[in-house]
C-alpha cells in the first residue's frame, strides 16, 4: 500500500478547492457536507471548517476541533460513537460524496469517495469511521 500524505489547505488556496473538486456542484456539495453533520450530530452548531487534501486525490473538510469530540448517531445503521473532528469531517464528507453521486451520477464523487475511504484506512479511528458509514 502506498503511503498517503494529508495536508491542510492554506488560507490563500481555500477559494480554489470547491471548484477544483466539485466543479459545478460546489455549492450543493458544500451544503450537503454541513447538512450531513447536522443530521448525524445533534450538538453541531456550525463553525469554520478546515480543508484537507490527500496525496491520492482525496479532499475533505474538518469541523472545528472540540476537546470532547463529536458524538455521532447514525439512524440508518445504529452507529453511536464519539470521534475527533478530523474523523467526523471524513464521515460527513463520505456521506455527502455518496449522496452527491446518487443525485448527479457524476463520477467525480465516486472517485472522491473511494480515495477518502482509502485515506481513512490509514487512521487510528478507521474502525469508528467505517462503522459510522456502514
Amino acid at each position: 500500500m502506498d503511503v498517503l500524505i494529508a495536508g491542510l489547505v492554506i488560507d490563500s488556496k481555500r477559494m480554489d478547492m470547491m471548484p477544483k473538486y466539485f466543479g459545478r456542484w460546489m455549492m450543493k456539495t458544500e451544503g450537503n457536507i454541513y447538512g450531513w453533520l447536522k443530521e448525524i450530530c445533534e450538538s453541531y452548531k456550525g463553525g469554520y471548517w478546515d480543508m484537507w487534501e490527500v496525496s491520492n486525490g482525496a479532499f475533505f473538510m474538518v469541523p472545528p476541533a472540540k476537546d470532547e469530540g463529536y458524538s455521532l448517531s447514525v439512524d440508518s445503521n445504529g452507529f453511536e460513537g464519539v470521534l475527533t473532528a478530523h474523523a467526523t469531517g471524513i464521515v460527513a464528507c463520505l456521506f455527502a460524496y455518496y449522496y452527491m453521486w446518487e443525485m448527479t451520477d457524476d463520477d467525480r464523487f465516486v472517485q472522491l469517495y473511494h480515495s477518502l475511504r482509502a485515506y481513512a484506512l490509514t487512521l487510528d479511528e478507521r474502525n469508528l469511521i467505517y462503522s459510522a458509514i456502514d
